[in-house]
């Protein structure tokens, strides 16, 4: 990851366009506004267009904007999504689809080789400053052999090509990300949580979450919302990976809580008086920029009642 991120901080500094690929659940966006944030555009527009969620008879207009009168209910101007983001940067999320016809392909491709766009019932193209960032699940080099996808829009959108791996291949940040989600959660549901216990992160650090990062916060935020003591315990964490849909345990039999692992994140980020182990709160990154840095400020935070309020039964006469 150090690596890549090094790579992501050179490319924030030019208006390359930028393909990310990797697994759902990844993190694919985030690095992108990372990439916004670090980038001389960083003070104008970041939109986020997921090209897989817009049915394809709309995604033109969505992306190009029309004129009045292009087609039934087009009543006004519409400015649309590249547009929109003036001067700053469009993410195209899910650019490989297969509703995607190739004239909207063509059209992407004359945004990326001219940097103008012409509106839906339009005759004449107008200018756009914006830089492209692309993001896909899917193999583009099958998607090309297929015919689904465009070559030479391809060479357009994968000048700069970054890589995330699946959380199962970098479980060093798993007790990262675990804490820095336990500090926002614990926020957003008034807990008081400080950490988890030392079996509890062995186990999350094992597991295969083949959700990735998606389905490890969808597991912490059930413990948040579940655990009545200062630690979360590993029978929590257990019962909410059973619950999150898909066992992240699955194929893996180094889940065992009683197998403890090595505090792979204190290795790779030590820190001077450091104890090794979940009491221990993360420090950002060092390939990402201070501006994109997730991690928030630790402040205290109100807890919770103890109990609910009962009102006494009445005794029938």
């Amino acid at each position: 990851m150090d690596a890549l991120l090094a790579e992501a901080r050179l490319a924030a500094q030019s208006d390359a366009s930028v393909l990310i690929q990797g697994e759902s659940g990844t993190g694919k966006e985030l690095l992108a506004r990372a990439i916004h944030r670090a980038s001389p555009r960083h003070g104008r527009p970041f939109v986020a267009i997921n090209c897989g969620a817009i049915p394809a008879e709309l995604l033109e207009s969505e992306l190009f904007g029309h004129v009045k009168g292009a087609f039934t209910g087009a009543g006004r101007d519409h400015a649309g999504l590249f547009q929109s983001a003036e001067g700053g940067t469009v993410l195209l999320d899910e650019i490989v689809d297969r509703a995607h016809p190739a004239p909207l392909q063509v059209k992407l491709l004359r945004v990326l080789q001219e940097g103008e766009v012409r509106p839906v019932g339009a005759t004449e193209t107008r200018p756009v400053d914006v830089r492209i960032l692309s993001a896909t699940h899917r193999n583009l080099e099958e998607a090309i052999a297929s015919g689904e996808f465009r070559e030479d829009l391809y060479y357009r959108l994968n000048v700069v090509n970054l890589t995330l791996p699946p959380l199962r291949e970098r479980r060093e940040d798993i007790p990262l990300l675990a804490q820095h989600f336990l500090t926002v959660l614990t926020e957003k549901y008034q807990r008081r949580i400080h950490g988890f216990a030392p079996d509890a992160l062995d186990m999350l650090t094992a597991a295969d979450w083949p959700g990735n990062i998606r389905q490890l916060h969808n597991v912490l935020e059930q413990c948040c919302a579940l655990c009545t003591t200062t630690t979360i315990p590993v029978s929590l964490v257990a019962r909410a990976a059973r619950q999150a849909g898909r066992d992240p345990a699955a194929g893996r039999g180094a889940l065992d809580p009683r197998a403890r692992l090595p505090d792979l994140a204190a290795e790779a980020h030590p820190r001077p008086g450091q104890r090794s182990g979940a009491a221990g709160r993360p420090q950002p990154h060092r390939g990402l920029p201070a501006a994109a840095a997730p991690w928030p400020h630790p402040r205290a935070v109100q807890g919770p009642r103890r109990g609910l309020s009962v009102g006494r039964r009445r005794r029938l006469p």
